[in-house]
């Protein structure tokens, strides 16, 4: 059939659907969204999902909360830029007990920006474990968010049992960000997890800082500062001043149970103020850690006020490499480490610890 002869209905029909394929194949994909954040204000966007960040349709008002709803519903990795110097107070949480939800891959590019919850009885900031199809009632889908934030502050979190400041199942990267002042569990309540950050999936801290952050428990308060059950990776980071409260407690400021990396940062000045706790600057209970370059300093414990290790489940993992473990304190064992199993040490020094007591071959106090 030339191109000048006459085309059947059947043959028309046929060529219609080999346009419309042509046209889906050579389509260009969607560019990925960029919203600039212009308003304080905490109100949710209009319609999202239809590119738009505004709070009432044409008004141009563009809330971090609309921002985060409208990447929320659109397909692929969005960017959010933030004002500069601006403090975003959040009013609202869903049925969950979250402040802010992420579950799409997105960047936020802040510049010394303040996120507080408030105390509002709920996490700041909630990455998901897969990827939301809000076409699909929000069912989740194969994947997970791939999650960026720089310039951030999360402040006043108060989460009913865990990650008050940030609660990840995604892939997270925090680049010169802070975590403060955030709380995990209550006096009420039969435990709190991860005061500041609660980690069960990719988390990355660079140049940041978790500061004090508290977990309580009326039965148990673990991890003040981070709980890790994935990966954590902390880069030129600092973990500090952040508390555990409960008749059972671990970890003033990190607890790992999968994998950690600590590398050219401090643990410092965290207090885990359990009656029969452990850890005071990390406990080491499960999967692997290793700490390089690194000071773990001023922590304090019922038992390892630098370095717990060894007392969990599962088999630790840990290995000091060219770090120092100084000035801790522990009221019963080990003022620099607790150890029970699992711990290597390869040019580190363990130096002006106190320990109350001291139990030959299983702690370390100077």
């Amino acid at each position: 059939m030339g191109f000048g002869a006459a085309v059947s209905p059947g043959n028309r029909s046929a060529l219609f659907m080999l346009v419309a394929l042509l046209a889906c194949l050579t389509a260009p994909p969607l560019a990925a969204a960029t919203f600039a954040v212009n308003s304080p204000g905490d109100f949710p966007d209009a319609n999202p999902g239809d590119g738009h960040c505004e709070t009432v349709a044409g008004n141009g008002a563009c809330t971090l909360r609309a921002a985060l709803e409208e990447t929320n519903a659109l397909a692929g990795a969005d960017t959010i830029n933030l004002q500069p110097n601006v403090n975003y107070a959040l009013t609202m949480t869903d049925s969950l007990g979250i402040a802010l939800e992420i579950a799409d891959s997105v960047m936020i590019n802040g510049s010394n920006n303040m996120i507080d919850a408030m105390g509002l009885g709920a996490s700041v900031l909630y990455v998901t474990k897969c990827i939301r199809d809000a076409s699909a009632s929000n069912v989740c889908t194969i994947g997970s968010p791939v999650v960026t934030v720089s310039g951030v502050s999360f402040l006043h979190g108060n989460a009913i049992q865990q990650g008050g400041g940030i609660l990840n199942y995604g892939t997270l990267t925090l680049s010169h960000c802070v975590v403060s002042s955030n709380k995990a569990g209550d006096v009420g309540l039969n435990f709190g997890t991860g005061g500041g950050i609660l980690n069960g999936g990719t988390l990355t801290l660079v140049d940041s800082v978790v500061a004090g952050n508290n977990a309580t428990g009326n039965m148990h308060g673990y991890a003040g500062g981070i709980w890790n059950g994935g990966t954590l990776t902390l880069t030129n980071s600092v973990v500090s001043t952040n508390s555990t409260n409960g008749p059972t407690t671990l970890g003033g400021g990190i607890v790992n149970g999968g994998t950690l990396t600590i590398d050219s940062s401090a643990i410092r000045d965290n207090h885990d103020n359990g009656t029969t706790g452990e850890g005071g600057g990390l406990v080491v209970n499960g999967g692997s850690a290793i700490v390089r370059n690194s000071t773990i300093s001023g922590n304090r414990s019922y038992r390892g006020g630098g370095i717990s290790a060894g007392g969990g489940i599962g088999a630790a993992n840990l290995n000091l490499v060219n770090s120092t473990v100084s000035g801790n304190f522990s009221f019963e064992n080990g003022g620099g480490l607790y150890v029970r199993q699992g711990v290597t040490l390869y040019n580190t020094t363990i130096t002006d610890n106190l320990a109350n007591a001291d139990d030959s071959g299983s702690a370390i106090g100077g």
